[in-house]
């Protein structure tokens, strides 16, 4: 594109950028914008009500923080250069298949969730396709959405 040839001229720098998919793991803080994975884990296990804006069947690509830390590894050991990699699992998890497992194994929650108006401008689908991830620097998601998740129970 016109932004990485105009980085590389200007710096004589190679780079990859790396757009990431919604990131999640462990000590991610339920208070900041973009967390709904930890929100929900906060909440659910204070047996406090869960917030849905809409239906709840939006659905975002979600990648595990170990899988996006092992993507910028091999991005900076890598020969290839001047290239933009999506990094996530190419993979739709809706609203409420998050929050149907933490109902499902977080045994002390016990509320129903609050359904609020959809929030104006919000995307209602989101996955990145990282094909050329593995093409070029040979990343791919390892740990899946279960089993992420899991790990933060």
């Amino acid at each position: 594109s016109f932004y990485q040839i105009l980085c590389y001229w200007l710096n004589k720098i190679d780079f990859n950028i790396l757009r990431l998919a919604n990131v999640y793991g462990k000590r991610q803080r339920p208070d900041l914008e973009g967390g709904v994975i930890a929100i929900f884990s906060d909440l659910m296990k204070k047996n406090q009500a869960v917030k849905f804006y809409g239906d709840g069947k939006q659905t975002r690509d979600w990648v595990h923080v170990d899988d996006v830390v092992r993507a910028f590894i091999l991005s900076a050991e890598s020969e290839v250069s001047n290239e933009i990699f999506s990094i996530g699992t190419g993979k739709r998890k809706s609203l409420k298949d998050l929050y149907i497992f933490f109902e499902d194994n977080i045994k002390e929650y016990m509320k129903e969730p609050i359904i609020l108006k959809q929030r104006d401008g919000e995307i209602k689908h989101m996955s990145l396709n990282y094909n050329s991830a593995k093409e070029k620097l040979g990343w791919e998601p390892r740990i899946s959405f279960e089993e992420g998740l899991k790990t933060l129970i």
